[in-house]
């Protein structure tokens, strides 16, 4: 940070976001969201404030053919 370094971090685990938030990183959660809200994978590929409140994960799933057990009522 002191020589103007800058980096990246794509995450899945919310619970990361909160790295962002350390005092002296100079963290700042950005995200993307679907265009219409609709299909979580059509991205607008805008940077947003903040971290999502979408999630895609089902939908990667269902997309690499992944069946999930059904859960018992």
């Amino acid at each position: 940070m002191e020589h103007g370094a800058i980096g990246v971090l794509s995450t899945r685990d919310l619970a990361l976001t909160e790295i962002a938030d350390l005092p002296g990183l100079g963290g700042s959660n950005v995200h993307m969201s679907s265009r219409s809200g609709e299909n979580v994978m059509d991205f607008d590929y805008i940077l947003k404030p903040g971290a999502t409140a979408e999630t895609n994960a089902l939908a990667i799933a269902a997309m690499m053919g992944v069946l999930l057990p059904e859960r018992p009522c």
